[in-house]
């Protein structure tokens, strides 16, 4: 921008001929640019559709915007510089207009659920699987408060009903939620697949069945259902429906359900209190009856473990994973996010957001640092951590923005997301913890005859430098010391005989080790057993619990079936 000075004008000069909610057409496009500093960008995020800002370490910021003819050249004649962005700007061409609203997969994107078709698949997997999961309606959006249609908000809870938890307390509990804002089309659909796999994997895979005996799973993937519908139509549409919030061009209403949270809501200028914009915050905390459900839910269902201040931790023993999936930035973020302030968990937030890293190649960072998005107040993340003390994130899935076309998303966004999102549910009761230790992969079984005797052979691997940041910072890394065997019971419930292993090299020198143990059949009952490993390294910590399957069948053992 030219001159500062100019800013409150052009607010009303632009606000007299932009329409956020706009239909995505031949005619729009996405252009990117650099802004000179974050006036610059707030002055944007008030007045255009801004996809994403990012902070560059010179101070200024990169930013991108849908615009149309006629908003391009309002860009140019402020003295902005941006030019298309051909990557961002070809998703649209997959939007077919404004489109009917449909009730199975969103036209342009057959690999994306809509809220009907989601909401259905949630149903199926609990009558597939009584068992093991059940839907919940937690509350209603904004459409549905008023009567005036709308839709619940449904939540899938997966808990194997047959192994009940300690008594006295729930199982370690993972909270996703997705397409809190409405536009974000990968989301819901990542949240939905990921119940897909936990279900369709018990009994087949050792490690999801592990998982499910001894977690719990709550998924609700379309937060802002009445938003979402309206995004579906190809509008480009990010908040919730909340009327006539913009009265110069209500098409603009709605409120921002991830700057309406109550912890935090307001502060340090990282929300707006104007009506009209993407990122309007609402007119009170929590006024917005999308997050009135998600906060009340998560009371409900996680104990407050963090003290009255800011400033205090949560205790390192606190159970529970909160994630908010988003797009696009290729980024897991972390609290605070309203400020630069440390969280007072931080250490421990950063090394489980680092283990999400290894798994998706996200850069990890804390907003607002440099390469990170800017400050946003009143995120639900920082509500599940500041009102909690729950480990919680967000995950800014993929880099092709809103509209991912379904090529990349099922070639490069959904698989990564899904892996990292199961570490989660392994690192659900010790996030502050365990995630420091080293992580066990690789775990197999097979039978050896010893001397006309059977033995199974239990190999894995065992790392402690699984992490990635992406340039903002870098995990310490320990020699891995030692690695313990458990046969039917897991280590989590206490009682259960350890068998240490071996070094496959003959020593524990390193940080990346090779393990192994042999144990003479005897050890296993008749049918499937179940064999857990966990690893230490010389810093004490011991990692997450991986799990496979061995069948003993009279005197024949196999291993992963």
């Amino acid at each position: 921008m030219h001159k500062k000075s100019v800013l409150p004008v052009l607010m009303c000069l632009i606000w007299s001929q932009i329409s956020h909610a706009q239909a995505l057409n031949a005619n729009g496009s996405v252009v990117s640019g650099t802004v000179a500093n974050e006036v610059s960008v707030r002055f944007l995020q008030d007045n255009f559709d801004v996809w994403l800002a990012r902070s560059q370490p010179d101070g200024t910021g990169k930013v991108d915007i849908w615009v149309d003819y006629e908003q391009q050249r309002l860009l140019e004649s402020y003295g902005f510089n941006f030019a298309r962005n051909e990557k961002l700007s070809a998703t649209l061409a997959q939007i077919p207009g404004r489109a009917t609203p449909a009730t199975e997969a969103i036209a342009g994107f057959p690999c994306y659920r809509t809220v009907e078709e989601t909401h259905a698949t949630l149903e199926q997997l609990a009558q597939r699987y009584p068992s093991l999961a059940r839907t919940e309606d937690i509350g209603d959006s904004y459409l549905k408060s008023v009567g005036q249609g709308g839709y619940p908000i449904k939540a899938l809870i997966i808990d194997n009903s047959a192994i009940p938890a300690p008594t006295g307390s729930t199982k370690p509990t993972l909270l996703l939620i997705g397409a809190i804002h409405a536009r974000e089309y990968a989301t819901a659909e990542i949240a939905t697949r990921f119940a897909e796999r936990l279900l369709t994997g018990y009994g087949v895979d050792p490690e999801l069945s592990n998982l499910l005996d001894h977690r719990r799973v709550i998924i609700v993937p379309q937060m802002n259902p009445d938003g979402r519908k309206r995004a579906e139509t190809g509008v480009s549409q990010r908040r919730n429906l909340h009327p006539l919030t913009c009265v110069t061009i209500p098409a603009n209403s709605g409120v921002d359900l991830n700057r309406n949270s109550t912890f935090l809501w307001g502060t340090n200028n990282a929300s707006s209190i104007n009506g009209c914009t993407d990122t309007f915050r609402g007119a009170a905390a929590a006024s917005e009856p999308e997050v009135q459900s998600i906060e009340q839910f998560l009371a409900a269902n996680f104990p407050d473990r963090r003290g009255p201040l800011d400033t205090d931790a949560a205790p390192l023993d606190t159970e529970g994973v909160f994630i908010s999936l988003h797009s696009y930035a290729n980024l897991v973020l972390f609290p605070w996010g309203a400020n630069n302030s440390a969280a007072p968990n931080k250490l421990g937030l950063q090394t489980l957001a680092r283990k999400f890293g290894f798994y998706t190649n996200y850069q990890v960072c804390q907003p607002p640092a440099t390469g990170c998005l800017y400050a946003a107040s009143g995120t639900t993340d920082d509500q599940a951590y500041g009102a909690l003390g729950l480990a919680a994130f967000t995950f800014e899935v993929g880099n092709s923005g809103f509209f991912e076309s379904c090529s990349i998303f099922e070639a490069s966004t959904v698989n990564k997301n899904i892996d990292a999102l199961i570490y989660a549910l392994k690192a659900a009761r010790r996030p502050y913890l365990e995630p420091a230790g080293p992580e066990v992969t690789e775990l197999t079984a097979f039978n050896n005859v010893v001397e006309n005797d059977f033995e199974i052979t239990v190999a894995a691997k065992a790392s402690d430098s699984r992490s990635f940041s992406g340039g903002q910072g870098n995990e310490d890394t320990h020699t891995v010391v030692r690695a313990a065997l458990y046969v039917n019971t897991s280590p989590e419930t206490g009682g259960a005989t350890a068998f240490q292993m071996d070094a496959a090299d003959g020593n524990f020198n390193s940080a990346n080790e090779a393990i192994t143990l042999r144990l003479p059949a005897s050890l296993l009952r008749p049918g499937r057993n179940v064999v857990y490993v966990t690893a230490t390294d010389s810093a004490n910590q011991t990692g997450v619990v991986s799990a496979t399957f061995v069948r003993l069948a009279g005197t024949f053992v196999s291993g992963f079936e």
